[in-house]
Formats: C-alpha cells, structure tokens, sequence
C-alpha cells in the first residue's frame, strides 16, 4: 500500500503550506490487488471458454498494472524536487490502466461488471483531471483537492462492488440497485 502520508511531506517540504492529500487512492489500490487476488485464486470459467480466458486474464494484467503503479508511488522520495510531477505521472498512467479496463470484451456471465469498470474509469479520469488541476503551476487548491478525492472515493466504491460481483455477492449501498432474473421478465 502506498504511504501517501509521505507526500503531504512533500508537499510542506516544497511549498511550506500545510497539506491533506489523497487519503482515499490508498483503498482504491487495496480494493485492486484484493481483486486481482481473488480472480487468480478463482475459476473465472472452464479452461476451454477462450471469452472468459481472456477475461481472466485482462483482468489480472489490469491488477497487476495497478500493483506495479502502488510500487513506483510508494518508491517516489517525498524531497524530491520532481516527486509531485512523478506522482502525477504515475495517476495518469493508473487513468490510462482504467480507461483501458472500461473498454475490455466483458463475458455475458460478468455482464454485470461493464457497468463498474465504466464508473471506475470515470471518477478516475476526474478525480486525476482535478488532481492535476489541484496541484497546478506550483499551487495548491484544497477545494479542487477534495473534489478529486470524492471520485476516488466513488471510484473505490465500485471497484469494492466489482469485488463482490466476481466473489457472486450482491453489492448493498443507496446507489447500488439490482434486479432479479424474474424481476427483469
């Protein structure tokens, strides 16, 4: 899990103003390595289907991606001069990653998901847009700060149904809704 305690130090380190930052991308990486842990420890199908094969493994190279992501942030040193265009970098490469997740082949047995992985991407795209737009020319802005945490914290949501959704548990919450195959008949 990245110590994204270290780059409020950074922040202080390099503009001497007092920082909260980003203390919702730490679930969004634990959510995607507990996926990416229960699709290898899981059967996403019968070794012979190619669809769900492929499935499985989009979704593993997905995780990884992420996992190696968390591993470059957690390296960043905080003092460096070029650590938040690095950190910025490496949110835009995480955005590359879900947008890409958002467009794979979803298996009708998992059609369900195409919905997470499109919420995934978007409150991903935001929430890094207004980190950039948080953390531009030198400045930082609290208010655009913690309207990019609130799309992680989205994002983090679905990425925990999508969870749920692959372990074949029913996500609960005031914006999940669902329906039953008689209901839809």
């Amino acid at each position: 899990m990245c110590n994204y305690d270290k780059f409020i130090k950074m922040f202080l380190y390099l503009h001497k103003e007092k920082v909260s930052i980003v203390k919702v991308i730490r679930n969004l990486l634990t959510y995607s390595a507990v996926v990416c842990l229960a699709l290898l420890l899981t059967a996403c199908g019968s070794k012979g289907d190619p669809e769900l094969n492929a499935f499985k493994e989009t979704m593993n190279t997905f995780f990884e991606d992420v996992a190696d992501i968390d591993a470059q942030l957690n390296a960043l040193d905080p003092e460096s001069e070029d650590a938040i265009n690095q950190m910025l970098d490496l949110l835009d490469e995480l955005d590359a990653k879900c947008q890409a997740l958002a467009e794979i082949s979803v298996p009708e047995e998992f059609s369900n998901v195409s919905a997470y992985t499109e919420s995934v991407r978007f409150n991903i795209s935001h929430a890094v847009e207004k980190y950039h737009e948080a953390f531009s020319n030198d400045a930082y802005n609290e208010n655009i700060k913690d309207v990019a945490d609130e799309y992680y914290a989205r994002a983090n949501a679905r990425i925990h149904d999508m969870i749920l959704l692959l372990h074949g548990e029913i996500p609960i919450g005031e914006d999940v809704t669902y329906t039953t195959e008689e209901e839809s008949e």
